[in-house]
């Protein structure tokens, strides 16, 4: 069971993972044309969504049920075309401040944390004498009247953190994230499979060739502009990028690890209760044990 705090964006990774549950990823195979193309057009329903329904909960009720269930994500799945990627619909990094961190003991205990301010404004304002520095995440609301997620008196801005904890028989399997704004829910989502349907280990799945999916007018931060692009890290074959291409993709290449975010990961045996971590290498980060 995948476990994500009551955010407002909070259900997107799980939709994304509901929609996986009707492909067979095992079967198609680890990097596969196949298999990132599934991914990506997942990201994108399960993005969708979030521009339709992610807001302020109290003032936007977000049919959560419905959007989690077999049923919707079925029906969402039977539309992927193996054969060809959906056009885009103007309807994702950011540069910011973001840090990730997860902890856990050995009686199953766990924290998963995200912290942000997400740009360089928040670091010029603290809050009186306390240390703590005020955030600028309120970049992230919309001025179209018309969108859930709009700037209006008394709401709360929706926002991108991501921090998963995942839960096998009602107990702690592993905890796991990363900074990166709308790329979290896209790496969170290649992580776990990673490790579920193929059975990387923390750091195996840390080091994945891994991609992001952008499209114009879905980024978190106002004006909600950006490029389209499919970014793919370079290590994954050339082959399988000139398929994407084929499918339609709007494939861009970038070095053996210059893809975005920090994936911080602890994952739990749960027959040892030996926990097992991993650390990204593409940013600052490590594992350590006490």
């Amino acid at each position: 069971m995948l476990e994500a705090p009551p955010n407002s964006t909070g259900f997107v990774l799980l939709e994304e993972l509901k929609i996986l549950e009707h492909f067979d990823l095992a079967a198609m195979g680890l990097l596969s044309t196949d298999t990132i193309h599934v991914m990506v057009e997942a990201k994108k329903l399960a993005f969708a969504d979030r521009e339709r329904w992610a807001a302020d909960p109290r003032t936007v009720a977000a049919p959560l049920a419905e959007l989690l269930s077999a049923e919707y994500t079925a029906r969402l799945a039977a539309n992927i075309d193996m054969r060809r990627a959906v056009p885009t619909q103007t309807v994702a990094a950011a540069d910011g401040d973001t840090t990730y961190f997860c902890t856990a003991d050995g009686e199953g205990n766990a924290v998963s944390g995200v912290q942000s301010i997400n740009s360089g404004y928040g670091s010029g304002v603290m809050a009186g004498d306390t240390g703590i520095l005020l955030n600028n995440r309120m970049a992230y609301w919309h001025l179209d009247p018309g969108h859930p997620n709009r700037l209006q008196p008394g709401r709360r801005v929706r926002h991108t953190m991501n921090p998963p904890i995942v839960l096998k028989d009602r107990a702690l399997w592993c905890v796991f994230g990363t900074p990166g704004a709308d790329n979290q829910v896209q790496i969170n989502m290649q992580v776990l499979t990673a490790m579920i349907d193929f059975g990387l280990d923390p750091q195996q799945a840390a080091e994945l060739p891994r991609w992001t999916s952008n499209q114009p007018g879905q980024y978190a931060n106002w004006p909600h502009d950006g490029e389209e692009a499919l970014t793919i890290e370079r290590r994954i074959p050339e082959g399988v990028c000139t398929a994407l291409a084929r499918r339609g993709h709007p494939v861009k290449t970038v070095g053996d690890l210059e893809g975005p975010c920090s994936v911080e990961i602890i994952r739990r045996d749960p027959t040892t209760a030996m926990l097992l971590a991993g650390s990204d290498p593409r940013r600052d980060g490590w594992a350590l044990a006490w």
